[in-house]
């Protein structure tokens, strides 16, 4: 599945970063919460996304964790 900036997804499954040095982790997503992609062509990720009345962040996925919404 080929994404496009613009397009609505659903998550999958829950989707949480884990901790690190420079965040607590915590959350990024739960199943079934709509998302908007943001951006496309990453080295690592499918996509960036976010919610959509979030517009100055986003995270990555892969296609295996978001369906496109018809």
């Amino acid at each position: 599945m080929a994404l496009e900036v613009g397009q609505k997804v659903r998550a999958l499954k829950d989707l949480y970063d884990s901790p690190d040095g420079d965040s607590p982790g915590g959350y990024l997503c739960y199943k079934d919460d709509l998302l908007v992609v943001r951006e496309t062509g990453s080295t690592f990720w499918n996509a960036h996304v976010s919610h959509e009345h979030i517009t100055n962040n986003s995270f990555g996925v892969n296609t295996n964790e978001v369906e496109l919404i018809e």
